[in-house]
């Protein structure tokens, strides 16, 4: 008669668990690769178009619009004659 030698039988869970770990990483390494060269211009204009933002940003300060902002502007505003 043909058995698994019984003190392995309580491994056996683990056994087909690894397996089936061991089956779904082959299948992703030998998965075919896609063909990527249909998104390299888009690629390359998204981040020219992000690294022209990063140097505005740079470029150009941020202000933050906060209680103490405005009333800044309205003191300026309030020295300031219209002609």
């Amino acid at each position: 008669m043909l058995a698994p030698d019984p003190a392995l039988f309580d491994l056996m869970d683990d056994y087909f668990r690894l397996l089936s770990v061991n089956i779904t990483y082959n299948q992703w390494v030998n998965r075919e690769k896609p063909d990527l060269s249909t998104y390299e211009a888009k690629t390359k204009q998204l981040i020219m178009d992000r690294l022209l933002v990063k140097q505005v940003e740079r470029l150009i300060p941020i202000i933050d619009i906060n209680e103490e902002y405005l009333k800044t502007v309205d003191m300026v505003e309030q020295e300031y004659v219209y002609p």
